[in-house]
């Protein structure tokens, strides 16, 4: 992966606020980003990488769990099936840390910063626990699955026979009744 990552810094955040409550409300934009990281405006995919790169970079979450798209003039909300980003690469590092990337370039190293959670999710009817990772700005990511695969390979059996998932220093549990997606 590159050195160059996308991640907003403290200052491109406070701008977003800014934008935020200056914006236009436009109500809801009719783009939907689906459970397979796929974006899709009107019914129809959007196949333009650097369009969905554009529209990800003005993301935005608020404290609701609302996803918006907020540039400095208009926002609106926009529909998100499990989470607004999708890991799609898992480098382990040489000091065992894990970085990760997303289909929209974002890039994050497993940790404090950028913690890992398991959450339960409906899929086809069934609850099923999924990794989650923070990227920035209340943005989480899911994991596909050659990506989710790659985060497995990390999993520790504990003493207490516990399991759970190393990234250096950082540990994470995995919930007791997790089990692989299908």
């Amino acid at each position: 992966m590159s050195d160059i990552a996308l991640n907003k810094d403290d200052k491109s955040s406070s701008r977003q606020a800014q934008w935020i409550l200056r914006a236009n409300d436009h109500g809801h934009f009719d783009i939907q980003i689906r459970s397979d990281g796929s974006w899709w405006h009107k019914g129809e995919p959007i196949k333009r990488e650097g369009l969905v790169r554009l529209f990800a970079s003005v993301l935005h979450c608020d404290h609701s769990g609302q996803h918006w798209l907020v540039t400095p003039v208009e926002k609106g909300r926009i529909d998100v099936e499990i989470a607004p980003l999708m890991v799609t690469q898992v480098d382990n590092q040489h000091n065992g840390k894990l970085r990760i990337a997303t289909s929209t370039l974002d890039q994050a190293t497993i940790g404090p910063e950028h913690p890992l959670a398991f959450r339960q999710v409906i899929l086809s009817n069934q609850a099923q626990w999924l990794p989650f990772v923070l990227i920035r700005d209340n943005l989480w990511a899911h994991f596909n699955r050659p990506s989710y695969y790659e985060l497995m390979e990390h999993v520790i059996e504990r003493d207490d026979g516990s399991l759970a998932i190393t990234a250096g220093d950082y540990e994470v549990s995995i919930p007791n009744d997790a089990q692989a997606p299908e």
